[in-house]
């Protein structure tokens, strides 16, 4: 879910800085305003949507039981996939940890625009 807000949230950013670079040269902006209003409804489906989303004890425990393993498979006992930081820290993710930097963007939209 980390992905899919950095992409929205960065998508949007970058329409209001072109939007306000637009007002500040005086230039029409009326263009953006189907892709800004666009963005607005993807991060409200996302906020709806990660607001929804409450992992409870039996779901966090089942995603984290290791896999049965059949000998080294020719790796040499290296493991493959993800480290063990990045498969905890992608375990870990919350909505709450995101608000604030999304209710940044918001009011940074409501405040040049």
């Amino acid at each position: 879910m980390n992905k899919l807000l950095d992409s929205i949230s960065s998508g949007l950013q970058s329409k209001f800085d072109s939007t306000i670079a637009d007002i500040n040269t005086g230039e029409d902006y009326q263009r953006h305003k189907v892709p800004l209003e666009m963005y607005a409804f993807l991060l409200q489906w996302f906020v709806l949507a990660a607001e929804k989303v409450k992992p409870t004890d039996g779901e966090a425990n089942s995603a984290a039981a290791p896999r049965a393993r059949r000998g080294r498979g020719g790796r040499g006992g290296r493991t493959g996939g993800r480290s063990a930081a990045s498969r905890k820290e992608a375990e870990q993710w919350t909505w709450n940890d995101q608000i604030p930097g999304t209710l940044a963007l918001i009011s940074k939209g409501l405040l040049y625009l």
